[in-house]
């Protein structure tokens, strides 16, 4: 049964429920399209993006569970293509990186009209001589975004933030997403809800399962809810996912407690 949180005790209710602390109860995978976050979900997060690797196991488990639902997992993730290409070499599924601006499908790879263009170029040469006076600040280039990563230098996080956010204003087309110790200026029109929308429309007879744990993966998440699927937030934070689990250990034993138990 579920536990009340302290505001709930107290007679204060959030804007959405508290999630149902565990997994959904296993899905057929005949009727069900699974949708992957990678970093923080089924990886933890490290100290620097270069520094994250994907076990084996992770990478067995992933490729069982598309074949096992007939092709309908995705990976979707901030990630460049590039970087989830390395980390899932055997993977055959749609991989979905940078938010939605990249999309690789039976060996061909989409990219956003901001790539390359003259407006993100703008835009990272701006972070990249801000964060200059600062060694321990990161800035990580995608192919239609631009990262500033503050896990190694926290005390300039806010004024990091209101930085990004004062230039976001400015571009038209692109928006700033406030990540875990990151700022990120992506292209506006980008969504994960956009990609589990359009997805399941060529997958009519399955409900969604989605698993994340960051903002961007709010978007999702209400999109899977209203398709009536199920909804799994990783870790701490408010959302409108339906289940939560504590980090991507948890994530990795449901997945592979529901591949067993379909093989019973």
């Amino acid at each position: 049964m579920n536990q009340p949180n302290f505001y709930e005790m107290i007679g204060f209710q959030s804007e959405t429920p508290e999630p149902h602390h565990g997994p959904p109860d296993a899905p057929d995978f005949d009727r069900a399209a699974f949708f992957l976050d990678v970093d923080g979900t089924l990886v933890d997060i490290a100290g620097r993006p270069d520094e994250v690797s994907v076990p084996d196991e992770i990478r067995n488990l992933v490729n069982e569970l598309h074949a096992r639902s007939g092709g309908a997992t995705v990976l979707i993730s901030g990630r460049r293509i590039g970087d989830l290409d390395e980390f899932f070499p055997e993977f055959e599924g749609i991989i979905i990186g940078s938010h939605g601006a990249e999309r690789r499908e039976g060996g061909e790879l989409w990219q956003h009209p901001a790539q390359g263009s003259r407006d993100l170029v703008r835009l990272i040469q701006m972070v990249r001589a801000w964060a200059d006076s600062e060694p321990n600040l990161l800035v990580e280039e995608k192919p239609c975004s631009v990262v500033l990563h503050f896990r190694q230098a926290p005390d300039r996080m806010a004024e990091g933030l209101k930085f990004m956010q004062c230039i976001a204003d400015h571009a038209d087309g692109f928006m700033l997403h406030r990540g875990d110790m990151t700022a990120e200026i992506y292209p506006e029109d980008v969504s994960k809800r956009e990609v589990v929308e359009t997805l399941m429309e060529r997958w009519p007879s399955r409900l969604p399962v989605a698993f994340g744990d960051n903002m961007t993966d709010e978007g999702m998440f209400e999109a899977v809810n209203r398709l009536g699927g199920q909804s799994v937030k990783v870790g701490h934070g408010e959302t409108c996912a339906r289940f939560r689990l504590a980090g991507p250990g948890e994530v990795v034993d449901t997945l592979r407690g529901w591949l067993r138990a379909g093989e019973a």
